[in-house]
């Protein structure tokens, strides 16, 4: 299982942590999976979740 911590995922949309705490609050991100105070999120959830949503947007 292939993992993505939130500074990797900060890094690769250009936001803040602040921003992806919102999307995750917003339904805009899958949750993250929590180790302690640490937030990784799985690659196949986040591009599952990001298919859909291209799915979506695209008709």
């Amino acid at each position: 299982m292939d993992l993505v911590s939130a500074n990797e995922l900060i890094k690769t949309l250009g936001v803040t942590d602040g921003t992806i705490r919102r999307y995750v609050e917003k339904g805009a991100l899958p949750p993250p999976i929590r180790v302690g105070v640490k937030r990784y999120w799985t690659k196949s959830d986040l591009t599952e979740f990001f298919e859909s949503r291209r799915e979506k947007l695209l008709g």
